[in-house]
């Protein structure tokens, strides 16, 4: 429905009337991306007018990857990496306790992803939080076999 909308908008010539108040500049985002040495693909997107960051980690791992045999497997998974590795360890609590706004995951046909936003002082905590889902997730997966 936007899509239409847009479209019938954009065909509309302009009378020279109106004035413009939102400029192509408006929609610049300035990302930077680098790819470590073990392959892992970073984008950076620093934004002044923030005053907290968002860490975003995104497998290529929906539901369109699962083995026909074991359909919900992603969700299955998305779920194991959500929360903390034993159930001393929950990474939802740990992270609202130091100021996050917002700490959630979903799975869709394409992927699975995390995400945490948190105050830039707790940077080294979200990003810790994401790098320990990924070098837990084996024994995750053998402790549910």
């Amino acid at each position: 429905m936007l899509g239409l909308l847009l479209c019938a908008a954009a065909a509309l010539p302009p009378s020279g009337n109106e004035q413009r108040l939102v400029q192509e500049s408006d929609f610049y985002i300035d990302v930077t991306r680098h790819t470590l040495a073990n392959g892992l693909r970073v984008a950076l997107s620093p934004d002044a007018r923030m005053d907290g960051v968002r860490v975003e980690v995104r497998f290529r791992a929906g539901a369109l990857y699962e083995p026909q045999a074991l359909p919900g497997l992603a969700h299955f998974v998305e779920h194991l990496l959500f929360r903390g590795v034993t159930a001393d360890l929950v990474y939802e609590a740990m992270l609202q306790a130091r100021g996050a706004s917002a700490h959630e995951a979903y799975t869709n046909p394409d992927e699975m992803m995390f995400f945490a936003e948190v105050p830039a002082q707790e940077l080294p905590l979200a990003l810790w939080v994401m790098a320990d889902r990924m070098r837990t997730l084996p024994q995750r997966l053998d402790a549910q076999t």
